[in-house]
């Protein structure tokens, strides 16, 4: 799917694929995060009966910091954050033919004692 190929740039691949009920479901893990670093994709299918379609973050960016998937790439390169995404993005485009679409370009962030290098890439 979709949704493996996008998460195998920054690592991880399926390591276990089921349904539950009509749901396709997959495991991806990653060879360089932290041990027992898995994200669960659930794909459900789509129904015919109408309903209220959800706005995404790239519609309402708004909804940019409610819903996201936090994946530590300080592992995966030695670069500052911006140059590594634009890394990223050759090997997307070059994988894939799809640009990362940056919802919010790298900013810095103190969370704690750490000052992080943050940005908010979109999901497929």
């Amino acid at each position: 799917s979709k949704c493996v190929s996008f998460y195998s740039l920054f690592g991880y691949s399926a390591t276990s694929t089921f349904r539950s009920g009509p749901a396709s479901c997959a495991w991806l893990e990653s060879s360089v995060a932290a041990a027992g670093s898995i994200i669960e994709l659930i794909e459900v299918p789509k129904v015919s009966s109408p309903r209220r379609i959800e706005p995404s973050p790239s519609s309402d960016p708004s909804l940019t910091f409610l819903h996201h998937l936090c994946i530590d790439v300080t592992p995966l390169s030695p670069l500052p954050l911006p140059s590594y995404l634009a890394e990223l993005n050759t090997t997307s485009l070059k994988s894939f033919g799809k640009h990362l679409n940056l919802l919010q370009p790298p900013y810095q962030k103190q969370i704690g004692r750490v000052v992080y290098a943050l940005c908010y890439v979109e999901g497929p």
